[in-house]
């Protein structure tokens, strides 16, 4: 009922709730348990996992053996990890969160979980500020048991923090199959607490001079330069205390690399030109608004040689003072269209900056129906270890309901994006197009760059390398999408994160 080929399968979740809501449904095979590539090397003698027509072998079928939810050797692909939360022995439900009730169903058919403790977090902002246990042990086999946690949040209407409620399941006692505190299954639900947001307005600000001349327009601040490209459209640059940040600010995009799901639907996509847009400005102007706001007011025409148009971007940045730069963009199709692989920004980080964090989901890789098995927290990466070495490279890396991302070099130097509210992001050393031509994970060469795609979504998985598309509710249709963010220098050693997006510039 589902292909396990590549980054995927999606949707696990679904399966999973007809199964349980009709009883005469009892599961149901993946295809399949592992990868059957063979160990092979390249002429430099480097190892890899072959496939079909590695060997010379005619006709093959290429990398179709390639389909399991564990490489070659058995380590778990991120599939297999949102499998083992699609078929986890208990549900954990929020009855009344309000009044911090909370119901445990055993899933088991025969056995009470008397070989299993399960702990809670409170979770605020990403730190666990309260914490118990469960006696679940006297939950009869497909039986409920209803808890009233001890625990307090703030009710204030000043707010700032987000609440959430975590509960991980363990053995209690050693198995034949896993040993003693070995994690069963981990749920989070999030709590009914308003938050609120600190706005900062102009007037707090520093002021800004700019300068138009000939391509480029140039705004400047007390430790920053901002410079713009007339002719491309783009932030092109930010400097920020004499230290270049971004080599190249949100550029359209709506390709990604195609996942062994995508490979019937990027016929379509390249039939149309996604892989290969252009970009034609059509509008570029700026206006100073008082001693310390920029606006900068950019359209732009999306679309490939030979082909018709495909969307009208409308993209307004709102430089402030302090070094803040909003964006508000909109994408508007131009014509019918299949549904997308993904609509959002592509970014380039000068070589350095290593350094990702983020609070949203995580912390392997997470789609919009393949997020199941990840929770919200804080979490810090290198970019290296962001991309899944999958044997046929593809799109890969993505982190879904971001509420804010920095990338930072060694020193704890960079840019954070803050979301208004969430945003989907994946920070690489590859650009879509190195993982598009590659056909092993040998091929690829990393970058020194770090590319940034900070997206409004992503399309979903599926399973359609030999299965169904992707259902309709995860396909990301060609409609009119708006994603706004702010982008904003910073100096951990100076100010964190969190606290860094607890403030907002004024819109206006």
């Amino acid at each position: 009922y589902a292909h396990a080929m590549g980054n995927g399968p999606g949707n696990f979740k679904e399966y999973w709730e007809t199964i349980y809501r009709y009883p005469r449904l009892i599961g149901g095979c993946v295809w399949e348990w592992a990868d059957h590539g063979l160990i092979a090397y390249t002429e430099d003698g480097e190892e890899h996992y072959a496939y079909g027509g590695d060997f010379g072998d005619m006709p093959n079928d290429k990398n179709f053996c390639i389909d399991g939810l564990v490489w070659p050797d058995r380590t778990p692909h991120t599939g297999l990890l949102e499998y083992k939360k699609a078929i986890e022995p208990f549900r954990v439900d929020g009855i009344d969160l309000e009044n911090k009730t909370i119901r445990v169903t055993n899933l088991y058919d025969f056995v009470k979980p008397e070989h299993v403790c399960c702990v809670w977090h409170l979770m605020a902002d990403g730190k666990i500020v309260k914490e118990g246990t469960l006696d679940i042990s006297d939950i009869a086999p497909h039986g409920t048991k209803d808890f009233t946690l001890d625990y307090t949040v703030s009710p204030s209407e000043d707010n700032m923090e987000e609440y959430f409620l975590n509960f991980m399941f363990h053995l209690s006692k050693n198995t034949p199959w896993a040993p003693s505190g070995h994690e069963l299954c981990k749920t989070q639900l999030e709590l009914p607490v308003n938050t609120v947001i600190n706005l900062i307005g102009p007037e707090d600000m520093e002021e800004l001079s700019l300068s138009d001349e000939g391509r480029f327009v140039s705004i400047k601040g007390e430790d920053f330069e901002i410079t713009f490209d007339k002719l491309s459209g783009l932030l092109s640059t930010y400097i920020f205390r004499d230290v270049l940040m971004l080599d190249q600010g949100p550029k359209e995009n709506l390709w990604r690399a195609p996942t062994d799901n995508d490979k019937n639907r990027a016929v379509g996509w390249r039939q149309i030109g996604l892989d290969k847009l252009q970009r034609r400005v059509e509008t570029f102007v700026w206006q100073m608004q008082g001693q310390n706001v920029v606006k900068v007011h950019v359209e732009t025409v999306l679309g490939s040689y030979a082909y018709k148009p495909v969307f009208k971007t409308i993209i307004d940045y709102t430089v402030f003072g302090n070094g803040d730069v909003r964006v508000a963009s909109q994408f508007i199709p131009l014509r019918e269209l299949p549904w997308l692989p993904v609509i959002g920004f592509d970014m380039v980080f000068p070589e350095r900056f290593e350094y990702f964090s983020w609070y949203g989901r995580g912390p392997w890789e997470n789609y919009i129906d393949k997020k199941e098995s990840t929770v919200i927290d804080v979490y810090r990466q290198t970019v290296t270890e962001q991309y899944q070495p999958y044997i046929f490279p593809q799109e890969s890396g993505n982190k879904c309901d971001v509420r804010w991302a920095g990338l930072t070099d060694f020193n704890g130097n960079g840019l954070l994006f803050i979301g208004e509210p969430v945003f989907e992001i994946s920070a690489l050393h590859y650009t879509a197009e190195d993982l598009d031509k590659a056909q092993h994970h040998y091929e690829l060469v990393p970058r020194e760059e770090t590319i940034v795609r900070l997206n409004y979504r992503h399309g979903g998985l599926g399973s359609n390398s030999c299965g169904p598309d992707p259902m309709e509710k995860y396909r990301l249709k060609a409609e009119h999408a708006e994603i706004s963010f702010v982008i904003r220098p910073f100096a951990r050693s100076e100010q964190d994160e969190m606290s860094l997006s607890k403030t907002l510039p004024e819109v206006f």
